[in-house]
């Protein structure tokens, strides 16, 4: 039989291996989200472990058991008990069952290689540390080489002379931007340069002094591969002088640190006795207690914190004292996504609440109950109108209900949005309503926002709800945000029994769009979209989507020449641009985003044929339906 030696040395190029597969990643997916994967899925997860480790296993003469084989390997890379189940379609105490057998089965070193695995990249890397500066210790006496080795193991203090570059910008939002490279053994160095800015050299065990000194809250590190692991003990002693680590293995996220999605932390949690799944850039790990979940979090330099319930009976409090952990350490962006129905359900999670003693021994199901019940109007005599009827909107949020009452209008809304996007809000938000203006008063659902976007974790439901000023009591309609940037709504219903319809003469939701060429070469698809035409007596408007995937740098341009062709060849010219302006080069508000706005023209009763004229120095033609 191979050696432990020997057989670490194998496993460890066999898993780097395999972590480079699809089955690698969708055993991460059933970790991270309880995914349900089919049985042809499961089959292909077993094969191709069998594949890849059928000859490390015969050499260790393990029985041929694939359950017991799979539990090894998984084990090996340390995914949890639940998901090796899933994957074995087993109960999860089989597999514990399985594991007891196998402790009393394997040689004890062999059984500790996969169940009590150790960072072989450490290890690896603290042994050529040793050959490189202690080559004479191996001729000496052998308890003092055992020593020396366990102190490097478990200390690092012989890194404590390692020389790192290192490079300060200053940056009135970033808190002076600072950051070095490193290597994985904490001993080569590269430094960091950056036009105008000559680097300073400086010792590992001096560099917490210096940032203290120069009073720097974040330093931005840039590893080599994706163990986050050696480093901990350098992002502690930071930590301890009030530094957040930005650890990244990308090196376009050194010189653009400011990109805030670069900067993200994920906890899954379990319940209280079981492992956490950690996550934050391309670093992956698994914490055995909460303690070490909270001595992980304030350490990241972070923007943001989702924590994922994987199931409704966790307990909120655990959920609490991880957001307290950022809360505590600024981080204020903390949500929860909770497994619905229809995808993924967020609800953000109020800003520094004490909610679990407040509603102690509640679970995440049920403060999420709690809090949508804060968007309830208390005020007395209020009229409701759920599904309210809109004529034209130009986002793909929904608006769910309308609480009006003689001390506030409040407007219920529900939005889905991707993974690892930005959303915004915006406390000024407007009404209109026959001419007169009526002003936001509050947001909820979005409390603890960094400015004015908030990070979008997951494919998820926002559900928000926008206090405004009363409305006049003989309102019947109001506009939202018309003429601007931001999502808009016209013709919502006020009034039950109104019908917003009646204002114009027809109505029409074409939904045809143009591909534009892209404006910036490293862009996704561009499009111009026609999402209504509302025929009025006095004019047509037409109702668009203008849609950039590009920075909010990059400007927008539509030109005069919009035009319109009707059926009976009559052309119309455009009159005016309501949201922007027109043959003017403007920036949006925020980038890779929707900007809508309407175009009016005379009064047409001609069925419309096709849409020309100018955007961003491109010519369109908008034609038939999509």
């Amino acid at each position: 039989m191979n050696k432990p030696e020997n057989l670490s040395a194998e496993l460890y190029l066999l898993n780097a291996a395999f972590k480079q597969s699809e089955e690698y990643f969708l055993i991460q997916k059933i970790q991270m989200q309880g995914t349900v994967v089919s049985s042809a899925d499961k089959n292909r997860i077993k094969e191709s472990i069998l594949k890849r480790y059928s000859a490390l296993f015969m050499s260790i003469s393990l029985d041929k058991n694939l359950n017991a084989v799979i539990t090894c390997v998984l084990s090996s890379m340390q995914f949890t008990s639940t998901t090796i189940s899933q994957i074995l379609s087993i109960e999860d105490s089989s597999v514990r069952s399985l594991k007891h057998r196998l402790k009393k089965k394997m040689d004890p070193e062999v059984f500790s290689l996969f169940f009590e695995p150790k960072d072989e990249s450490l290890k690896q890397d603290v042994s050529v540390h040793r050959k490189k500066r202690m080559p004479y210790l191996w001729g000496i006496l052998g308890c003092l080489l055992i020593a020396a080795a366990l102190f490097l193991i478990f200390s690092q203090d012989g890194n404590t002379q390692t020389e790192l570059g290192y490079t300060a910008k200053n940056d009135a939002i970033l808190d002076e931007h600072r950051f070095i490279r490193v290597s994985e053994d904490q001993s080569d160095v590269e430094y960091c340069l950056k036009k105008g800015y000559a680097p300073e050299t400086v010792a590992l065990d001096d560099l917490p002094k210096k940032l203290k000194r120069e009073k720097a809250g974040r330093l931005t590190i840039k590893i080599d591969g994706t163990n986050i692991m050696p480093y901990r003990q350098l992002m502690e002693s930071l930590w301890k002088v009030g530094v957040k680590s930005h650890i990244t293995n990308e090196e376009k996220d050194v010189e653009n640190t400011y990109h805030t999605d670069s900067r993200m932390v994920r906890v899954w949690v379990q319940g209280e006795d079981m492992p956490y799944h950690v996550m934050y850039n391309d670093f992956e790990w698994i914490c055995e207690t909460l303690e070490s979940v909270l001595s992980w979090v304030p350490m990241l330099d972070a923007h943001g914190l989702c924590l994922y319930p994987m199931n409704d009976d966790v307990p909120y409090s655990i959920l609490q004292k991880i957001a307290e952990s950022a809360w505590n350490s600024n981080n204020k962006q903390v949500s929860m996504v909770l497994s619905g129905e229809e995808g993924y359900d967020c609800t953000i999670l109020p800003e520094n609440r004490d909610l679990s003693a407040k509603f102690p021994g509640y679970t995440v199901r049920q403060m999420e109950s709690q809090l949508l019940r804060e968007y309830n109007s208390t005020e007395p005599d209020v009229i409701t109108i759920d599904n309210p009827l809109v004529r034209v909107t130009t986002t793909r949020a929904s608006l769910d209900k309308i609480e009006r009452s003689d001390k506030e209008l409040r407007i219920f809304t529900s939005m889905r949005q991707g993974r690892d996007l930005w959303i915004s809000y915006d406390a000024n938000d407007v009404i209109i309503a026959d001419g007169k203006v009526y002003k936001c008063k509050e947001i909820i659902g979005m409390a603890g926002c960094e400015r004015d976007i908030f990070w979008s974790p997951d494919y998820c439901r926002f559900r928000l709800c926008h206090v405004f000023e009363p409305l006049d009591s003989d309102v019947k309609e109001f506009d939202l945000n018309p003429d601007s940037e931001k999502s808009n709504w016209y013709g919502v219903q006020a009034s039950a029994g109104h019908n917003p319809y009646e204002k114009c003469m027809k109505l029409e939701m074409p939904y045809t769009f143009d591909i534009l060429d892209k404006v910036d070469s490293d862009s996704q698809t561009d499009a111009l979209e026609l999402a209504a035409i509302e025929y009025n007596n006095d004019n047509t408007m037409l109702y668009f989507e203008l849609c950039l995937m590009e920075p909010r740098h990059v400007p927008v341009f539509v030109g005069n020449d919009l035009t319109i062709t009707t059926k009976s060849g009559s052309i119309y010219n455009v009159q005016k641009l309501h949201g922007i302006p027109m043959n003017e080069n403007f920036i949006r508000h925020a980038g890779y985003t929707t900007t809508p706005f309407r175009a009016e023209f005379p009064a047409i009763t001609d069925e419309i044929d096709f849409v020309t004229g100018s955007v961003c120095g491109e010519s369109v033609t908008i034609k038939g339906r999509r």
